[in-house]
């Protein structure tokens, strides 16, 4: 089941970047969003490790970067992008659009996440499958929203330069 988990969003990934082949712009928010998840993913899980509420992934994948499945990086960077896309599209003012990004993200995190434990890609210290929100840490949840509002608005700021916050 994990190969086809990597191949399918391998193949997203590949479908964000020919979508954004013709903004730099939009290539940039991919590219640094992957890096931010590769960097982010790696020390969380070195930091939380054997902690309640920490995770460690399944040894099932079959391309890590470290201790973080490629694929999770990999989802991390189109969840970004998508979301970009989508509050774009919204008539969310442009001040508000960061936060816009980072509530979509978590609510998609807190659909699949559920899903994710229950089929082992990930386990949770100190939870079992009733304990938390469906068997995932709430931290994990407010982390999510933290974490890409910072990202988000750091893009939105410096990279996406003809709008104002």
């Amino acid at each position: 089941m994990e190969i086809v988990i990597e191949i399918a969003i391998i193949l997203l990934f590949l479908l964000c970047l020919y979508n954004a082949k013709k903004s730099s712009k939009e290539l940039w928010l991919i590219f640094l969003g992957l890096i931010y998840a590769i960097i982010f993913e790696n020390l969380n899980v070195i930091l939380s490790a054997g902690k309640t509420g920490g995770y460690v992934y399944s040894s099932n994948f079959n391309i890590f970067i470290w201790n973080v499945p490629l694929f999770v990086s990999l989802a991390w960077a189109i969840l970004i992008y998508v979301s970009y896309k989508l509050v774009n599209i919204s008539n969310i003012k442009e001040s508000r659009r960061p936060f816009a990004d980072a509530v979509f993200i978590t609510l998609i995190d807190i659909a699949l996440d559920p899903f994710a434990t229950r089929l082992g890609l990930w386990d949770w210290n100190g939870y079992g499958l009733t304990d938390g929100f469906f068997g995932v840490a709430g931290n994990n949840f407010l982390g999510w929203l933290l974490v890409s509002f910072v990202f988000m608005f750091l893009f939105r700021k410096f990279i996406d330069l003809k709008k104002k916050y």
